[in-house]
């Protein structure tokens, strides 16, 4: 079950206003420990919000991609002397 900080907060001056209204020093103590476990009760859920928050944006980043190495398809063919036909005028293939 999910409480909403507003409704915290709201129960927090309840209790504000009944430790300014106490009688004595013990019924003060008690309103204060109980304010300050709202406290620490709206602290822990700024946390969680917090954590999760950090959860999603980790969720949400791209993965990694996995680099694979690019392998240059010219350097990869054998090296060797190039074909001789005898109409070829030169060593370029734009030579006609």
């Amino acid at each position: 079950m999910e409480i909403r900080s507003n409704t915290v907060l709201i129960k927090m001056e309840e209790l504000v206003q009944k430790a300014r209204a106490a009688e004595n020093k013990e019924k003060l103590n008690g309103y204060i420990i109980a304010v300050q476990a709202l406290c620490d009760i709206l602290l822990d859920k700024q946390e969680e919000l917090s954590d999760l928050y950090e959860q999603k944006l980790v969720l949400a980043a791209p993965s990694p991609v996995i680099q694979k190495e690019i392998v240059n398809p010219v350097s990869s063919l054998p090296q060797g002397k190039p074909a001789k036909i005898n109409e070829a005028n030169g060593e370029s293939i734009f030579d006609f």
